[in-house]
């Protein structure tokens, strides 16, 4: 379940240097998020017997507890923009009395490094880098034009030094430039590159709803869950991806780092797969009425409302980051596609919610279901997601189909705010053309 997005900022009685100091503790954390990756014992080439000793040894720590432990999770939490008081931890519920299969999806997600790194760490810092550097772009646009400030004809070397044009707010080095880049390619290698590599784990299967096994709950078997077991562990699109690396970002962060999320998600997806098997073998109540909520219903309501709602994460705190006048030239061209790519799955898995919702449930399911806890944090971010999808969809010049279920929120696009600058027909024809060549 992903944690809840803060609102964009506004920039009143902000000061530019506030706006700097921001934006340079986020890229710090950008900075130690990437040297965490390099220095991650997991994501180091190793021989089959150094792979041997390390698990028979208990040495094999997680990349989510190797940042951890690198106090990049705690640095990343303390990150704020100057107009905003620092975020507290939302208080739980004592209402809240998970039932069984709950609470296993709920500790399967908790155990998920993948998903903890997505939404405890990456999403969070691209959400705050977009807000510092759109306040920073806005602030830069409304100064007085830099010719105004430079006085010609300056004789000594001191004097022209004196004269120069100040450097723009907030300005990016080279290896900040590389670092936001890595990041970048880090979070598609473990968000897009495995829903490519393993379809149906994500639901993107041709007819993922339309299964004797699952519907209303008419069989005494109905307590059983069944979904696909992964058969291969491959790689094969993670590989593809990083033959085109450009060559700064191949010498920052390496292949195994980058094949790190399509490995994993198959072997999350093995555990999860044990656990239901164990969950089907024990005996549960079955309400045997046929407007009752069946285990199946609940997983593939949950799994696929996730996915759409990790995607459209994805998809919006990448596609804002990059319109930016200040990232769009060198990292527009690299990932429009990738962006394209999650508005395309985020499309898929609306119709898979659409399609369960009409073939599989009564009116009665579905209000249990949105009732349930682990659905409504999903839907918490679902909601704040909704409005920036829309706003990116304007600016791609992509007109999605909608395919509205009562798990997707209905936003009134007057209330649709505008990206700064759209991107042109040819650039979008250019991103089309890659996803159609096979690229992502």
């Amino acid at each position: 379940m992903a944690t809840n997005p803060s609102m964009p900022p506004t920039q009143d009685l902000i000061t530019p240097k506030e706006w700097e100091a921001a934006s340079s503790a986020v890229l710090d954390a950008i900075r130690c998020f990437i040297d965490g990756l390099i220095s991650a014992p997991c994501l180091k080439a190793r021989t089959i017997k150094e792979e041997i000793d390390a698990k028979t040894q208990n040495d094999d720590v997680s990349l989510f507890a190797h940042l951890q432990s690198l106090g990049v999770v705690q640095q990343v939490q303390t990150l704020q923009t100057p107009d905003q008081p620092l975020q507290q931890q939302p208080k739980a519920d004592k209402e809240i009395n998970p039932s069984g299969l709950e609470l296993m999806l709920l500790d399967h997600y908790k155990g998920d490094d993948r998903k903890q790194i997505l939404h405890q760490i990456i999403y969070p810092i691209l959400k705050q880098l977009q807000q510092c550097y759109a306040a920073l772009d806005t602030i830069e646009s409304s100064l007085p034009p830099i010719n105004d400030k430079i006085k010609t004809n300056s004789k000594s070397s001191k004097s022209k030094r004196k004269n120069a044009a100040p450097p723009p707010l907030g300005m990016l080095s080279l290896n900040d430039y590389v670092n936001v880049a890595c990041l970048l390619e880090f979070t598609i290698s473990i968000s897009l590159v495995p829903a490519l590599e393993y379809p149906y784990l994500y639901q993107l299967q041709l007819n993922p709803y339309k299964s004797s096994s699952v519907g209303k709950n008419t069989s005494s078997d109905s307590g059983a869950i069944q979904f696909p077991k992964v058969t291969s562990h491959t790689t094969t699109m993670a590989q593809k991806r990083i033959q085109a690396l450009p060559k700064p970002l191949a010498g920052r962060i390496s292949k195994t780092a980058l094949t790190w999320g399509s490995s994993y998600a198959a072997k999350m997806h093995e555990s999860l797969h044990k656990k239901i098997s164990d969950y089907n073998k024990v005996p549960h109540r079955n309400d045997t009425t046929e407007d009752a909520m069946t285990p199946q219903q609940l997983y593939d309501v949950y799994s696929a409302y996730q996915a759409y709602t990790e995607v459209a994460s994805l998809a919006t705190s990448i596609g804002h980051l990059v319109l930016l006048d200040r990232f769009r030239p060198m990292l527009l061209p690299r990932h429009l596609s990738d962006i394209y790519l999650g508005l395309l799955i985020a499309e898929r898995l609306r119709w898979v919610l659409l399609g369960l919702e009409k073939n599989m449930m009564l009116p009665k399911v579905q209000s249990e279901l949105q009732s349930l806890f682990i659905i409504r944090g999903e839907r918490d971010v679902e909601k704040f997601n909704n409005c920036e999808l829309q706003s990116l969809e304007r600016g791609l010049l992509f007109s999605s189909l909608k395919f509205q279920s009562s798990f997707i929120t209905n936003v009134n696009s007057d209330g649709v705010s505008m990206v700064t600058r759209t991107i042109d027909h040819r650039e979008a024809a250019l991103a089309c053309r890659t996803l159609l060549s096979g690229g992502a």
